[in-house]
């Protein structure tokens, strides 16, 4: 699997997969562990999953997705062993380098 094909499924998986496992509140959590200013993905009145989407969406604009995934695996209160059994398949999945010309 190709690094960028790899790096968008996970987003996508974070992005489908949070909702079912943190509360809004937990996510704001996240957000402050990981510096990010709750402005910048919540909006007033929206759904989980599209605060988890914005959310989501500005962890990788901020390049800060290494930093969650390490977060979700280590803090004993955001831990989730279904959810990090899933992440650490993705992670598993071997890379195929394209060859240089």
């Amino acid at each position: 699997m190709d690094a960028m094909l790899k790096s968008n499924k996970m987003k996508q998986l974070l992005i489908d997969e949070l909702p079912n496992y943190y509360s809004e509140y937990e996510v704001f959590r996240i957000g402050r562990l990981l510096d990010i200013d709750k402005i910048s993905y919540h909006g007033e009145g929206i759904t989980r999953q599209t605060l988890v989407e914005r959310f989501i969406t500005k962890v990788y604009q901020e390049q800060k997705e290494s930093m969650l995934i390490s977060l979700l695996r280590t803090d004993e209160k955001l831990f989730r062993e279904k959810l990090v059994g899933i992440i650490k398949d993705i992670d598993n999945q071997k890379i195929k380098i394209a060859p240089q010309n």
